[in-house]
């Protein structure tokens, strides 16, 4: 199941190091699970570092999505890739 929470201080669209205001990693104890972010943009973040959380290291524009520029306190949903939210997300991205 996704989180949602925000943006601890804006983003440019080269940046991966990415600052959130509260996360749990959901992939704790799991192999090989995928963590993404998924922003309102459409942009999608892989999670490749967890270990200074909140702060988190990500490879930006994920899955073939544009990275983009992101505003503090935009809001951001996180979870493991098999998620049910991701895959409405990415259906509605593909519809649109």
């Amino acid at each position: 199941m996704a989180t949602t929470t925000t943006l601890n201080g804006a983003l440019t669209a080269g940046t991966t190091q990415v600052n959130l205001t509260a996360f749990t990693n959901p992939s704790s104890g799991q192999i090989s699970a995928k963590t993404l972010l998924w922003f309102t943009t459409g942009e999608k973040m892989l999670v490749t570092d967890a270990s200074l959380s909140p702060t988190l290291q990500v490879v930006r524009g994920y899955e073939g999505t544009q990275a983009v520029a992101h505003s503090t306190l935009e809001a951001v949903q996180y979870g493991l890739m098999g998620d049910a939210s991701f895959t409405e997300a990415n259906t509605y991205i593909g519809q649109h």
